[in-house]
């Protein structure tokens, strides 16, 4: 799997609290979609939370806010290695420490988004995905906002495949320093569809202008958990009717 490091960097800052050594991700993908290996080049956020270490995620979720890591990006390469900047503005530390007293609880979600990038540099995840607030409790949410709008429809009026996103969330809960390495295993929570036809036929066939509308669709912005064992989806009205 992957390890968390940053090409390149060495620590030699005084440490002026005892820790047990910095927090790093792996990952795992439990899907069936053949696309995703492992996370391969591919960016996903982070919340962290941290509380003391004679209480559990249970317990303190009413009022944990992720101070730990906020929409932390963490960059996976080709070769599967995660890496993170969780001191942008000093160039002389990377990694978050563990903390010798403290418990914590991680939250992911994939693909990253970034809200305070501008129009013109952002991804369709950073403009259809949002992360639940910085000082919100409790476990964190992602939500997915439909793409109805024109910008996202082809010259057919019709949603752009491309501007579909699967989503995934992962949850490592009550760790402690002795953990170690931070595991995820992503799994889908909403995903595409593909529509395929058979004309029990030996002879191929093209289909040209193949349209699947959903009518009187309830929704247009779904809520997702990212804590894994959390299934409970909140659902944004639906004012638009039908989605093709």
């Amino acid at each position: 799997f992957a390890s968390c490091e940053k090409a390149g960097f060495v620590s030699e800052e005084i440490e002026l609290f005892p820790h047990a050594g910095y927090i790093r991700f792996s990952t795992g993908v439990k899907t069936k979609a053949p696309i995703i290996d492992n996370m391969k080049a591919r960016n996903f956020g982070v919340l962290g939370y941290e509380y003391g270490m004679n209480t559990n995620w249970q317990t303190a979720s009413p009022l944990a806010a992720p101070e730990t890591f906020y929409n932390q990006e963490i960059v996976c390469s080709d070769q599967g290695v995660c890496s993170y900047d969780a001191y942008p503005t000093d160039a002389d530390k990377s990694l978050k420490p563990w903390e010798l007293s403290q418990k914590y609880s991680f939250f992911a979600y994939f693909p990253y988004c970034d809200k305070n990038k501008s129009e013109e540099q952002k991804t369709v995840a950073d403009k259809l995905l949002t992360v639940s607030a910085s000082n919100q409790v409790n476990t964190p949410r992602v939500t997915y906002s439909l793409p109805f709008e024109d910008d996202y429809l082809d010259s057919d009026g019709m949603v752009d495949p491309d501007n579909l996103l699967d989503l995934m969330t992962a949850s490592s809960i009550d760790q402690t320093a002795g953990a170690g390495m931070v595991s995820f295993t992503f799994q889908h929570r909403l995903f595409c569809v593909e529509v395929v036809g058979q004309n029990f036929n030996d002879v191929d066939e093209t289909i040209s202008n193949l349209s699947v509308s959903l009518n009187n669709l309830s929704y247009k912005g779904i809520s997702v958990p990212m804590h894994s064992n959390d299934i409970n989806l909140e659902y944004t009205p639906n004012d638009h009717g039908v989605i093709s």
